[in-house]
């Protein structure tokens, strides 16, 4: 079995997760949809929100760039990711339901798109890029009324430096 780059899919998600948790330190970020699907209500607890679930889909390798290998130990990776935001739907006079959804979900793409990926902590890891960001409202037609979803779809490029 060959050695895994650093920058891969699992490394690079979990990045994204801890990114999306600096956005929003309330949120709790979930990898794993289903794992995410149970903790947001607990019979004692109630609504556990501000909730985000990340996946990573699909991811594209590029070995060359003009004819040049970038980085010349490695490649280079374009992942597409969505992250589904979950917020409680707002009840104030006035606002829309989505209101807190849009907010989580405006903090989050605000997050990414500022980031100097050129200086630290950033450099460290194999995220260069995140861009073509876009959010829209996602409501099930016998969704809940009491939780409010936004979905962000972006794109990351993504440098693998062979181990």
């Amino acid at each position: 079995m060959t050695s895994v780059p650093s920058g891969g899919i699992d490394e690079t998600k979990k990045r994204l997760l801890a990114l999306i948790e600096e956005a929003e330190p309330s949120a709790h970020a979930f990898g794993d949809w289903r794992l995410a699907m149970e903790n947001l209500y607990g019979p004692v607890t109630g609504l556990k929100l501000p909730v985000v679930t990340v996946r990573i889909s699909p991811a594209s390798i590029v070995d060359l760039v003009y004819s040049r290998r970038i980085p010349e130990s490695g490649d280079m990776a374009i992942y597409s990711f969505s992250a589904h935001c979950f917020a409680s739907a707002c009840t104030s006079s006035g606002e829309e339901d989505y209101k807190h959804a849009h907010d989580l979900a405006d903090r989050i793409m605000t997050h990414l798109a500022t980031r100097d990926w050129a200086s630290a902590p950033h450099i460290s890891y194999g995220i260069v890029d995140v861009f073509d960001m876009n959010a829209r409202e996602s409501e099930p037609a016998k969704g809940s009324r009491k939780i409010c979803r936004v979905i962000i779809e972006g794109t990351m490029l993504v440098k693998r430096i062979d181990a």
